[in-house]
């Protein structure tokens, strides 16, 4: 449904006329979805989405990303220098506006509980917190300096704007997060794991923005070869 909704707003990725009408042969097909879509409770929905494309993305995160890092790094594993779930923050947001946020705050909370452990302090609920709605308040900001980085009703999106509300959530991420995680984190290794926040989040949603054109035209290519 994430991709369905993303289909939709095609024209940020799809430039070649070949590719257009293959994408258009697609949506005509999955019209009827879209508008059953539509015409449902869009917040319970939109954060059920969310919360799996979120789960999804951190549980590959958890048992391939941070696996393979500490081969090659000795990076704690709080901080990732390619972490995908901030792909699943941004581009939620980017299709789906704040109804993502309930999913995007459950989901933090439920893979860090059972992936991280109990939470009991105070500061680290409120790092959770922060780390879900720090890509709808990006938008929410970015929507002040008129800047459009919404995938909704917008036919011009710019890939740039959503990597720079991608930047931005990062930023809030990593200083508001780690704030609250004060006396938790040592202070010697602040500014490491801020670094680190900010250049993982950011590869790591470019490399999704990457890598779903390549999935969906592959898809649409698969489908003009059966028929």
């Amino acid at each position: 449904m994430l991709l369905l909704c993303w289909c939709r707003d095609r024209q940020a990725f799809v430039k070649d006329s070949s590719s257009e009408s293959d994408v258009a042969r697609v949506m005509s097909t999955a019209e009827p979805h879209i508008q059953n879509y539509t015409g449902m409770n869009k917040v319970l929905l939109d954060s059920t989405i969310a919360f799996a494309v979120y789960s999804i993305f951190y549980l590959i995160q958890h048992f391939i990303i941070f696996p393979l890092e500490a081969v090659v790094t000795t990076q704690t594993a709080m901080a990732s220098f390619f972490f995908l779930p901030h792909a699943a923050r941004v581009l939620s947001t980017s299709v789906m506006g704040w109804r993502c946020a309930p999913g995007l705050v459950t989901g933090h909370f439920a893979m860090f509980y059972l992936l991280r452990g109990e939470i009991t302090a105070p500061g680290v609920f409120m790092h959770i917190l922060v780390g879900g709605l720090c890509a709808p308040v990006a938008f929410e900001l970015l929507k002040m300096l008129q800047v459009n980085a919404s995938a909704i009703g917008n036919s011009t999106l710019q890939w740039k704007h959503i990597v720079l509300a991608g930047i931005i959530a990062s930023v809030i991420n990593s200083f508001a997060g780690l704030w609250f995680l004060e006396g938790i984190v040592p202070v010697e290794n602040v500014f490491a794991l801020i670094w680190t926040f900010l250049v993982g989040d950011i590869l790591g949603l470019i490399g999704v923005m990457l890598i779903i054109p390549a999935v969906m035209m592959e898809l649409f290519s698969y489908e003009k070869k059966s028929q």
